[in-house]
């Protein structure tokens, strides 16, 4: 079905297609970006451990995270305010589009060739950069085009092509592993990647043009410190505070997770011992296979979660979907064997894949103004990057309460939070108030 709509302030008209396929194609850039950030997230922390001694690692990833972080805080914001006031022949968001996508390029060539802590800190935060140069704009796309009862489909066929992508990841870079392939290969596939997406997402973005080209002040050249006027309202404050606490517990599950896998656990049965050295390269097997089991069930979490957002309500499948992921996590340090983490992350996948198609369909729903589309999301995206600041402080503590306990009770702490973190937001969603939320029934009279 084809429908045309006016969309954002009623000045762009674009055209919203009901069919897979298109959904497919406006969530492609997503597809690059989970396959970019999976791979790095697995690259780098290895990186990182070839070049600093043992006790100073996961402190020395940490701070990479944070200073890359520190800028994707306020990025994607900037982006979306500067293409929400772009009028171009081309529309507002495919340039930003096709730039970060350039620039992404540029990065990957850095982290390619990256062989020092400087090196990896300049080429992080470039990718970082690049990042918000695109997803800003980008991130404005669903609330955009699609029509409210259509976006919990579309929030599900994004969240799968986001695991589909960790999956595709994944098994590459086991691939690699196995097969020796230069660091540089690997990144310059993720450059490849983000080129052919770009083209698909653009190709698919009906940008009709402007229909009225004259803008008032206010819209064309607002100050900047409306920058952050979304969180005058109580709906998008919630939203925002329960992507954190999500956000932070994932954060701290894919950051050290892989070296929680080397320092503790060691072995990785059913793995051949065979395909690793040392726990070293060990970790970075095992860590590929638990993303590739916890994507797995992502994609059918992700689904069955959009489906239901449409039907039952954002909030429920989000409540259930956080207290998945607590019941996963809250065991996960204290397993040191590898088996059971198998277990943990087909169940925590699915709680994932759950909560991340819902949570784009509420946060789409609850955006305060529709003349800041992209710059209200990229505010959004704020709390997705400021977690990563305090990966660098947590990755720290992990060290030093390693050190202090002459074990790994720092992994355990690090663990316990993420669990916390995510109970915290299957609680914090409830404060949401929906107009198809049932109002308070009236007191009776005594």
């Amino acid at each position: 079905m084809l429908n045309s709509i006016l969309a954002g302030n009623g000045k762009t008209r674009v055209v919203f297609e009901d069919r897979f396929g298109w959904y497919v194609r406006i969530s492609a850039y997503w597809f690059a970006t989970s396959f970019k950030w999976f791979l790095a997230l697995l690259l780098l922390p290895a990186k990182v451990n070839t070049i600093m001694p043992q006790g100073e690692q996961n402190s020395t990833w940490g701070m990479i995270l944070a200073i890359g972080a520190a800028e994707a805080t306020f990025g994607p914001a900037l982006m979306g305010w500067l293409s929400d006031r772009m009028t171009t022949r081309w529309g507002k968001r495919r340039p930003w589009i096709v730039a970060g996508a350039l620039l992404t390029c540029v990065a990957c060539a850095v982290l390619g060739s990256a062989n020092t802590v400087p090196m990896l800190i300049f080429g992080y935060f470039l990718l970082q950069v690049s990042d918000d140069v695109a997803t800003g704009p980008y991130s404005a796309l669903i609330p955009e085009f699609v029509p409210s009862e259509n976006r919990g489909r579309a929030s599900g066929i994004l969240g799968m092509l986001n695991y589909s992508a960790q999956i595709i990841a994944a098994i590459f870079a086991m691939g690699g592993t196995l097969m020796k392939v230069g660091h540089s290969i690997m990144f310059a596939v993720i450059a490849l990647l983000h080129i052919v997406c770009m083209i698909a997402v653009v190709g698919a973005i009906k940008d009709k043009g402007e229909i009225e080209e004259t803008q008032t002040a206010e819209t064309r050249a607002p100050a900047l410190t409306a920058l952050f006027s979304p969180f005058k309202s109580p709906n998008f404050r919630v939203v925002w505070s329960l992507r954190f606490l999500v956000a932070f517990g994932f954060y701290i599950i894919s950051a050290f997770g892989q070296n929680y896998l080397k320092d503790v656990v060691r072995l990785f049965p059913p793995l051949p011992a065979s395909w690793y050295e040392n726990p070293k390269d060990g970790a970075v097997l095992a860590a590929t296979v638990v993303i590739v089991l916890m994507s797995s069930t992502g994609v059918v979490g992700a689904l069955v979660g959009g489906r239901y957002a449409d039907k039952v309500g954002r909030k429920k499948v989000i409540q259930t979907a956080g207290w998945i992921m607590f019941m996963a996590i809250l065991p996960f340090a204290l397993m040191k064997t590898f088996p059971p983490i198998l277990l943990i992350a087909l169940v925590f996948g699915f709680g994932y894949g759950a909560f991340t198609s819902a949570d784009w369909a509420l946060v789409a729903d609850v955006l305060p103004n529709q003349n800041d589309i992209a710059k209200d999301m990229g505010i959004w995206q704020s709390s997705i990057a400021l977690p990563q600041i305090f990966n660098g402080i947590l990755g720290a503590q992990i060290d030093r309460v390693n050190a202090s306990s002459g074990g790994h009770q720092g992994y355990l702490l690090a663990f316990g939070i993420a669990a916390f973190l995510f109970l915290a937001g299957s609680w914090v969603v409830g404060r949401v108030k929906l107009p198809s939320d049932p109002k308070p029934s009236p007191a009776t009279p005594s």
